[in-house]
Parts: structure tokens; sequence; C-alpha cells
């Protein structure tokens, strides 16, 4: 079974920070095959730009694929964008496009700490 991980998600695993995911998080990475949207790829390289992040999405995409086997998804971007275009909870962007993607495909899970898209979504892990 696959899970999307959410831009958070992503940077506390990074970061070292796994005492700051729930349990339910973190059996989820050890049992799911962990996909990332390629708009997670867009939002690291935002905050990169912004310098909120100080490392590059590249270096962060290639630690979590070693240590995850972490795989950016392939899912048909025409798909998502039809699904994101129906979710209006949200002026984000970001969030929009990572919860669509999640639920484009055949409502799979998303790990995320972000309450609003908790919410919103109702296959998040957290």
């Amino acid at each position: 079974m696959i899970a999307y991980l959410d831009t958070n998600v992503v940077l506390f695993v990074a970061q070292g920070e796994i005492k700051r995911l729930t349990r339910r998080a973190e059996q989820a990475l050890e049992r799911h095959d962990l996909l990332l949207s390629p708009m997670v790829m867009l939002e690291l390289n935002y905050l990169y730009e912004c310098r909120r992040i100080v490392v590059t999405p590249d270096a962060i995409f290639q630690e979590l694929y070693n240590a995850l086997d972490l795989r950016v998804c392939n899912f048909p971007f025409d798909r998502i964008v039809q699904t994101a275009a129906k979710e209006a909870w949200t002026r984000d962007a970001f969030d929009r496009v990572i919860v669509s993607h999640a639920k484009a495909n055949q409502e799979s899970p998303l790990i995320s700490s972000d309450a609003v898209i908790a919410n919103h979504y109702s296959n998040v892990i957290w």
C-alpha cells in the first residue's frame, strides 16, 4: 500500500526530528511504500529560495530516497489538476495539489501534521 508525504513530514524526517511525528505517522513510514508529489519538491524549492530551509531540495530528496526508498510519484498531472480544481477549501496551491495528488490516486493516505489538511481530507495519517 502507498502513502504520500506532506512537505512538513519530509522536513521533520530530513532534519532528524522523528520525535515530532506521532507514533501512527512513524508506523505509516515503516509500513507503506512512500511517494512524494512533485509539488512537494516545488514547495521545498520555494522554502529554499526564501531561505526558510538551508538544504537543497535535491539533497533532501536524496537523503529520504536512501533512508526510506521515497519515490516521486508520476501519477498523471491532468487527473491531479482535475481533482485540485474541486478543492475550494484553501487558496494555498501547494496544499491543494499535494492533497489532490493523494486523493486522485485512489484516496491514498497522506502523512501530514497539518490540521487544516486533516479537516478537509479524511485519509490523513497523523
